[in-house]
């Protein structure tokens, strides 16, 4: 799969408010949407702001947008989605970071 980082705004005010009215009955898995062929690994959001990012493993964008529309996320959010093919973390057990410089061409 494929790195990718989504930015999502909320299509508006209301839609924002009854998103974050839903969140405390959320599970990981609610939050963290995963199928077959997208996941949601990382989430970074604020109720102050109108966005938020999160990073996702997709075979493609066009997955992503079609797992968000099946949860039923499209009516709360409009979404892009940037590939990224270098990815490093702290957060991953095992980093080479001559392996990622390679794909990002460094």
């Amino acid at each position: 799969m494929k790195h990718f980082i989504a930015v999502h705004t909320f299509t508006d005010d209301e839609r924002k408010a009854e998103f974050f009215a839903m969140t405390p009955h959320m599970t990981i898995d609610d939050a963290l949407i995963k199928s077959e062929s997208a996941n949601a690994m990382q989430s970074w959001i604020s109720k102050d702001e109108d966005f938020f990012f999160c990073h996702w493993e997709a075979e493609d964008e066009d997955v992503i947008l079609s797992v968000l529309d099946e949860r039923g996320m499209g009516k709360f959010l409009q979404t892009i989605c940037y590939e990224l093919p270098g990815f490093i973390s702290r957060y991953a057990n095992e980093l080479d970071f001559a392996e990622v410089a390679k794909k990002i061409d460094l």
